[in-house]
């Protein structure tokens, strides 16, 4: 239903316990989408709130035209660290690697 539209662009999902290796797979495998982020666990408001709110300042300060993959990682493992999160990051590239692994 969504592969249509996923197609460039990048999905940020910020409800619990939503983000895994079977969601990203299926998103990312053929709709052309780039990347997925999301909790893999469950997260308090205030710190889903501030996690977020310092994910896009950091992603799209200094008038960013895009977000390159490099960048999201780092910029998702530093505030992990920061904010005692737990989100995951897969990228189209890291889904098709694994697949071609198994």
């Amino acid at each position: 239903m969504l592969t249509p539209y996923l197609k460039n662009r990048r999905v940020f999902f910020s409800s619990c316990q939503v983000m895994n290796e079977s969601l990203a797979k299926l998103l990312l495998r053929n709709s052309g989408c780039y990347s997925v982020i999301g909790p893999s666990s469950s997260i308090d408001f205030d710190r889903a709130a501030i996690f977020w709110a310092s994910f896009y300042h950091l992603m799209l300060r200094d008038e960013a035209k895009s977000m390159k993959r490099d960048r999201l990682k780092e910029t998702t493992a530093a505030l992990q660290g920061l904010f005692g999160v737990h989100i995951r990051y897969f990228s189209r590239q890291e889904v098709l690697t694994m697949a071609s692994k198994k």
